[in-house]
């Protein structure tokens, strides 16, 4: 009855028939679970539109205040808007079917030489941890001037050389700043003699053989400052 009602009343025929009253009672005898994937796809652009109204509103109502930031509200509405996307699957498992996951983890370890995560080149987090796993948030966290950055670079270098592309998102620092520090882990010169001093013909030929290791590698860097997220550095699995 949904689908039918919803199709006369496209052309502009319901009222004609009779109206929603009239299929009602056509099927007061007919019971049947038939098309009920069409009905339920129907309900959830309903949902959907109902949201999308709501948040047309909200964002009309905020826009028209003064008081807000406006780089704030695009993205506070962003992120709101790809949610209402976002279908609410249940992610409630029953514990053998967890624990078939694990026995199958332990298998893979057992009969796979190459670990499960992405491996960073420091031994002895890559041995406990299996490198950096595809489900997992790493924090690198240390106070200013510490070597987060460089910690960073690193271990990006380290995914990269094994052929896995790397994502660089940086708040801090420009992509000559983010390239000069590669190439100082490459070439074992200062990023701050690479930036800004003349450097000697021994020191240029080894920061020439430096950008020749890296040049190729699959990292890809974005500087953009209009991220919002405190997260800095990521890295993505291809």
């Amino acid at each position: 009855m949904l689908s039918v009602a919803k199709q006369l009343r496209t052309k502009n025929k319901l009222k004609e028939i009779g109206g929603s009253y009239y299929l009602a009672s056509l099927t007061n005898k007919v019971v049947s679970s038939a098309n009920i994937e069409f009905h339920v796809r129907i309900l959830v652009e309903k949902s959907i539109g109902r949201k999308l109204i709501e948040l047309a509103n909200n964002i009309m109502r905020d826009a028209y205040d003064e008081t807000n930031d406006v780089l704030e509200l695009v993205s506070k509405y962003s992120g709101l808007l790809s949610n209402v996307f976002v279908s609410n699957q249940s992610s409630i498992i029953e514990l053998k079917d967890g624990l078939r996951k694990v026995l199958r983890n332990v298998v893979e370890n057992k009969s796979n030489k190459k670990p499960s995560g992405m491996l960073t080149g420091f031994t002895y987090f890559d041995n406990r941890s299996g490198g950096l796993q595809p489900s997992d948030l790493v924090v690198i966290a240390g106070e200013t001037s510490q070597g987060k950055s460089s910690l960073a670079l690193c271990i990006a270098k380290h995914i990269a050389e094994n052929g896995i592309p790397v994502a660089f998102y940086s708040l801090e620092m420009s992509t000559i700043q983010l390239c000069a520090r590669l190439t100082s882990i490459a070439s074992d010169v200062s990023s701050s003699e690479i930036l800004y001093s003349k450097v000697d013909d021994a020191k240029f030929n080894l920061i020439n053989y430096g950008i020749g290791k890296i040049e190729n590698l699959p990292i890809y860097i974005d500087e953009n400052d209009n991220i919002t997220s405190s997260i800095k550095y990521r890295f993505y699995n291809d």
